[in-house]
Parts: structure tokens; sequence; C-alpha cells
């Protein structure tokens, strides 16, 4: 009374096709068999790790890799069914690899934010993970290549470029993880140019501790500039502006090339610029071995001067004269006619270089029918140029309680030695007739010379000491000043004030008791004494 149905039994299902054999984790795949013959279903049997997503009973199944491994061949299988019965089992040939996500880079360091110069590198970095490789992208404008955790970066365009421009991330096979990000801005500077040359204001000084200017047009972009001068010339005052001032402090030539300039930017610094031309700081000395020559009871008087090479002289009556007086253009000597004591002055001119220097011939007349004192005697001597120019033995000064002292004032020249070597008593050089020991100790002077010539030997603002002077300089007798202390050394020393005819005051350093201001009337006028001269503070 009941139909029988005979049920064809499904073919086994051929073989199973991935869309993918390696997958990253958390993703999918497909699984994929052929339809068979008498199938309504398949029924698919996964392993613990891997998950359906989806209908699980057709032909192609949609599979979610969960955990991360390698799930091998054989362990994935199917069998096709109809409402009585099923195929036998068909199983996976391929493996299917779970990989996992590799973690977010960590912190990008830079190892510059702003470099110089268009092709200049720089390097990113992330903390290294072993097993990773890593993806970089660059903005237009920088470029590198790695796939390591660290890149060099090549600075192609000049700008700056966000923060977040530079990217990376993590690779396991080809599962990417998430992106890093650089968090500064990176600056790729402009190096500046220096276009225009060094200029300057002049290129030969007449003397050194002149100043002269060097200059180069402002470069765009450049905050300051670094000068390079070389030694024997110094920079005044501001160094870092296109134009600066130079001060000769020794005298030569020097070469193209010595002088050079940076531009600078914050970053940046140029290429530097040299100089194209010498610089000459001339050595214009006076003219050397100035003679006086007069004729006695005369008013005619030669001046006479021998000046540096390639230099020649002009004579003048007045230091800021226009004109050089008659005969006195471009000569070496001159004769003038005068019947006052006077000043000439002569100019050194460089006929080369154009420089000039003046210095003053001062002319002391005697006119007197004769000669008649021994003092007389002395000017004429001053007049005619075998003595007169004084100076102290050194340039030191010494302060105390209110007064500058001298070193000791000497005779420079070769009257010291035809009067030591004689009885005369204008000059009493106590054994000191050589060079060396006038320039060591000074030379002694009568009071003639003292009372005629004070302000030859001490020129304002020097002037020769009072017995105040001394009272003040020793406070009153209270300070004991020893031989070599303050140039001191032991003998007599003039003061500005006499006694009478025959005597002068005086005070006494010796090397026992040390120096007081003890003042004395006993020193003879015709005998020999150390002079000091004094100015105020």
């Amino acid at each position: 009374t009941q139909a029988v149905t005979v049920v064809a039994i499904p073919a086994t299902p051929g073989t199973i096709s991935f869309s993918s054999t390696e997958i990253c984790a958390g993703a999918t795949f497909t699984a994929t068999v052929a339809d068979v013959e008498h199938a309504a279903s398949y029924e698919w049997t996964l392993p613990d790790g891997l998950s359906f997503v989806g209908a699980s009973n057709g032909a192609t199944i949609t599979i979610r890799g969960n955990t991360v491994k390698t799930y091998a061949a054989n362990s994935i299988s199917v069998k096709a069914k109809n409402s009585f019965c099923s195929s036998g089992l068909s199983y996976n040939t391929q493996a299917v690899t779970v990989v996992a996500i590799p973690a977010t880079p960590g912190t990008m360091t830079l190892s510059a934010t702003t470099i110089c110069g268009v092709g200049t590198t720089f390097t990113a970095t992330v903390p290294n993970v072993a097993g990773v490789s890593y993806v970089w992208s660059l903005p237009a404008g920088l470029s590198g290549s790695s796939t390591s955790n660290s890149i060099t970066i090549r600075g192609d365009v000049a700008k700056t470029y966000s923060a977040g421009s530079i990217t990376v991330h993590a690779m396991i096979s080809s599962c990417a993880g998430a992106t890093s990000v650089s968090a500064q801005t990176v600056t790729v500077a402009a190096i500046p140019v220096i276009t225009g040359d060094i200029t300057f204001s002049t290129t030969a000084l007449c003397k050194t501790n002149q100043n002269f200017t060097a200059t180069i047009p402002a470069v765009t972009g450049a905050t300051s500039y670094e000068w390079t001068v070389p030694t024997g010339l110094t920079i005044q005052g501001d160094a870092t502006g296109n134009s600066i001032t130079i001060r000769g402090t020794a005298v030569g030539t020097y070469s193209a090339g010595s002088i050079s300039v940076r531009a600078l930017t914050p970053s940046c610094s140029s290429a530097p610029k040299a100089s194209t031309q010498d610089v000459t700081v001339e050595s214009l000395l006076g003219p050397s071995n100035l003679s006086i020559s007069i004729t006695l009871n005369s008013t005619s008087v030669t001046l006479t001067a021998t000046p540096e090479t390639g230099c020649t002289i002009n004579w003048y009556a007045t230091q800021n004269a226009a004109s050089p007086i008659p005969g006195g253009s471009q000569t070496n000597s001159v004769t003038v006619t005068t019947t006052t004591a006077t000043s000439y002055w002569m100019q050194s001119y460089n006929t080369t270089t154009g420089c000039t220097n003046t210095y003053r011939a001062e002319v002391k007349l005697n006119v007197v029918p004769q000669i008649v004192s021994d003092c007389d005697l002395l000017q004429s001597y001053n007049s005619m140029g075998n003595y007169g120019k004084y100076s102290f033995i050194n340039d030191d000064e010494y302060e105390r309680n209110g007064i500058i002292l001298s070193a000791n004032v000497k005779i420079e020249n070769s009257l010291k030695k035809s009067f030591a070597s004689s009885s005369n008593s204008l000059v009493d050089f106590r054994n000191r007739n050589t060079d060396a020991e006038t320039d060591t100790y000074g030379s002694s002077f009568t009071w003639c010379m003292v009372a005629t010539h004070p302000d030859k030997l001490c020129p304002a603002p020097w002037r020769v000491p009072t017995r105040a002077d001394f009272a003040q300089y020793a406070l009153n007798s209270l300070d004991i000043i020893e031989i070599g202390v303050d140039g001191w050394v032991r003998g007599d020393y003039w003061t500005s004030e006499s006694y009478n005819t025959n005597l002068a005051y005086g005070a006494y350093i010796s090397p026992n008791d040390g120096f007081r201001p003890e003042f004395t009337n006993s020193r003879n006028n015709n005998i020999g004494h150390l002079l000091r001269c004094v100015r105020d503070k």
C-alpha cells in the first residue's frame, strides 16, 4: 500500500578551493566545492579557531580566522546531502594560515626638525619590533625608502612639512597594523646665497688704528652675518651686519681672500664669500734725522728732515695752513727768517698712496748780540739741535693720594755726553753719561734748566712738582716710599720752588730711610738733580 522511493546518493564533493590561504586575524576567506548531482545541501566541518560567517550549508561558505595559526590540510571537510542520503567526505588539500595583525608602531622620532638646504637628509625612527617589516609614506617634496624601523629622508623641496605628513605602519606577511604618524613639523630651509662681492670703503690706510668698512649686499632671508678677518685687523663694534667697521692694528698688506663673510639664517649658513682686493695698512712714520741748523746772532734758520722712502715733505707756517711756506713745497730742507721763537709744521706725503702725516718743528732763536749766561748757552744748544728733546724714561704713571707721578725725565741725544765729559756745571749727570744709564735713571738737570724750561721738561698737562705736591703724594710724611716703589731711584729731586739765587727746594730719597718729603734749601742751583713730573688726577 506504500510507495517506495529510491533516492540517489550524492557524489562526494570534489576539491575544496580557498579564496586565500593566508588571512589576517579576524579577516574572512571563502571555501568552495563544485555542486554535485543529487545534492540538496552541504555539510561543512571547521577546526577550532575558524568559524562560519553566515550560511554554512552551501557549496561556498565564508570562514572567519579567529585564532592565529596554520590550519593544515584535511582540517576542513565537506559532504553533499539530500533528504535521505549523504556523500562521502571531501577534505581540504591546502593549508590555511591566520596571521597576527602587528601592533601600531611606537612614537616616531626625527633626527632633526629643521635641515639646511635641498638635498640634506634626516632620519625618522620608530621602536623596532622583531619579525615585522615597515611601510613608510612620505609627502611630496621628501623622498626615501626603507622596510626597517628607520628611514633616511632627503629634503627635495624647501618648505615646512606639517605634523602627520610622515607615516609608517608595520607588516607581518600581508597584514598591516595601524599607522603611526610624525608629531613634529619638518622644515627644509633654503641655504642663503651671497651674490655680490665684498667692497671696501678704502683699500689703503695711512697708518695703524685707522678704520675702513667692509660691505656685502644684503642677502634675502639672512638674519645675521659672520665675518672673518686676519690677525692685524680687528672688527670694531657690531660684527653681525652686512657692513662692518675694521681697524688696521698692524702694518702690512692683507691679501685678497683674507677677509670673508657668511650669511646666516636661523638654520643655515651660506658658503663663505672671500674678498677680492688687497688691503694695505701703511707705515707712515715721521721724517727721520730731523735737524735744525742756526747761525747764532742771525735770523736765518734752515730746517732739514729726511723723509721715509717714497715720501716727500711740505713745510707750513701753521698746522692747518692751506699752502706751504715759500720754498717749502716738496723739499727736504727749507730756510726761514724769524726773529722770535716760533714753530713750523712739516707734512710727510706718500707719493704712491696719498697718505700724509704732519709733525711740528719748533724753532727757538737767541738773537741777543752775545751770550750773557750759561743758561743762554744751554738755550743756544737747544736751538741748534744738539739736544733739547726731552721725554720720560718710560710711559709708566704712578698714582697716590690724588697725585699722578711720571717716570724720570731724560734728555734724548748728544748733549748728555758732551757735557758729562766736561767741567761745565750746567748739567751734572752723576756719571750717567751713557745712553743706557740715561734711559734707565733719567738725566740730572741744573736749577737753571728747571726754572727756564719747565714747559719743555714737563709738557702740559704735566708740571714740575711743588713742595705741596710732594707733601700730598706722601700724605704729609706719613708714607714712606721705598726705592723701586712707584719708579723711585736714589737721588735728589727738584721742586719748582727756589729759596734764593743760589739755592732751591728739593727732596731726597735714600736706600736706608726711604723717602719722606723733607724739604731742604741746601740744594745748590749749579748741581744737577733728578726730575719727575706730576699732574692732577
